[in-house]
């Protein structure tokens, strides 16, 4: 971490996709019977624990050796993935039952790294406002810059964050 080197990467589609193609129709997937968990099963252990077991391949180290996970996705996904019911994200006043997710152990989500490890998931502002653009936000990183810049996603809904230093609205 003391070079920023990148030492490998890797990338893979969401295993969610074939229970939804986008965020509204898992959350109605999710609400059938054993929807929700496994959507919760194809997000941790077809999605993040395979990226995991790439990473440490390419890497050359255990999974033992990883004690910091930081994740960063919609509203929706963040539900998914801590098992929590989406189904009000879809339905007014569109209202999610999280926003800022606590500290807590990957192992508590199936999350295969060290034990003792932890996930830090970045905030959600809004229901269609998640973790992926404020983290958007900082990786730009329009939230320090004097003149004007805007963050567009083109995802499901197609989020817009516009601002600078001083002001950022979504």
């Amino acid at each position: 971490m003391g070079t920023n080197e990148i030492i490998t990467k890797v990338s893979m589609g969401n295993a969610q996709v074939k229970d939804g193609a986008d965020v509204i129709n898992r959350i109605v997937y999710s609400q059938k019977p054993g929807g929700l968990e496994n959507l919760r099963h194809a997000i941790v252990d077809e999605s993040i624990n395979k990226l995991i077991e790439k990473l440490v391949k390419g890497a050359g180290i255990h999974k033992e050796d990883i004690y910091e996970v930081c994740a960063a996705g919609n509203t929706t996904m963040n539900h998914l993935l801590l098992g929590v019911n989406p189904d009000y994200l879809r339905k007014e006043p569109f209202i999610p039952a999280i926003n800022v997710i606590p500290e807590m152990k990957c192992a508590e989500l199936g999350i295969n790294i060290n034990p003792e490890g932890k996930i830090y998931l970045a905030p959600s502002v809004a229901s269609y406002v998640g973790g992926d653009i404020t983290a958007g936000v900082f990786a730009v990183p329009i939230w320090i810059q004097e003149g004007f810049s805007m963050l567009v996603d083109l995802g499901t809904n197609g989020e817009i964050v516009f601002g600078n230093k001083d002001f950022l609205m979504t």
